[in-house]
């Protein structure tokens, strides 16, 4: 399991996000879609936290995905469990509270159990499909912020 970090027209700042170290454990932050002037520090070895720091000499245009936390599930599977960002200073300015974010999810579950019935198959296939071209972020399987074919295509959905 992933979890990415937009940002952007930023040249550098820090991030604080905790979660449940008796469902998820931190193991690695890797840079993304950044030059090599952004330097990336990464501390994970306090169990429920993850920090990173980050400074550029450019600013990024547009949206650019900063850092890919991975995370092992030493959950049960099917529990709930939540990500969230504690804190998070951007450009020498801290977010306000009301912008820090949770994400929800389910221990287990594949992304591409669209109904979480526990099975990727066809109903799964045609709620992507009547949902392409829309704006609700459950059917952005691959994160990118657009709902089209290219999650029919990478998930390699089989009707049966």
């Amino acid at each position: 399991m992933t979890t990415e970090v937009l940002l952007d027209a930023l040249r550098g700042g820090t991030v604080e996000l905790c979660y449940d170290p008796r469902q998820l454990r931190a193991t690695d932050v890797r840079k993304l879609d950044l030059g090599n002037d952004v330097m990336l520090a990464v501390n994970i070895e306090e169990p429920g936290v993850a920090r990173f720091a980050f400074a550029g000499t450019e600013r990024t245009d547009g949206n650019a995905r900063l850092v890919r936390i991975i995370f092992d599930e030493v959950g049960r599977r099917g529990l709930p469990t939540q990500i969230s960002l504690r804190a998070a200073r951007l450009n020498h300015q801290n977010l306000a509270p009301a912008a820090l974010a949770s994400l929800s999810l389910e221990l287990g579950r594949r992304i591409s159990d669209i109904n979480r019935d526990g099975l990727v198959d066809i109903s799964d296939f045609f709620l992507l499909v009547e949902n392409l071209g829309g704006d609700n972020l459950r059917y952005d399987l691959n994160g990118d912020g657009v709902i089209d074919v290219r999650h029919v295509r990478r998930n390699r959905y089989r009707p049966v």
